[in-house]
């Protein structure tokens, strides 16, 4: 499954498990229902994905910062007129 398409399938399951219907989101979001219906089935070209891939010469490191600690976040975005 493309990037793409992983990332419409989460935001069909979130519209879903909150029991919205894709009219309700676009009226939400300002976002058309053909624009909604094409971000869940992967064929928009509102999402971008890319991929980083980071450049290191190890050999000549001289500090290596560490995280410790992650801080929490919530695992689904709040829709307008849900707070």
């Amino acid at each position: 499954m493309s990037e793409k398409n992983k990332i419409g399938a989460r935001v069909k399951l979130i519209r879903e498990n909150r029991k919205l219907s894709i009219e309700d989101v676009s009226e939400r979001t300002n976002l058309s229902v053909e624009q909604i219906s094409s971000i869940e089935d992967g064929s928009n070209k509102l999402t971008k994905v890319g991929k980083i891939t980071p450049v290191v010469d190890f050999e000549h490191l001289e500090e290596v910062l560490v995280i410790t600690k992650v801080k929490e976040i919530e695992d689904s975005p709040v829709l307008p007129g849900e707070e």
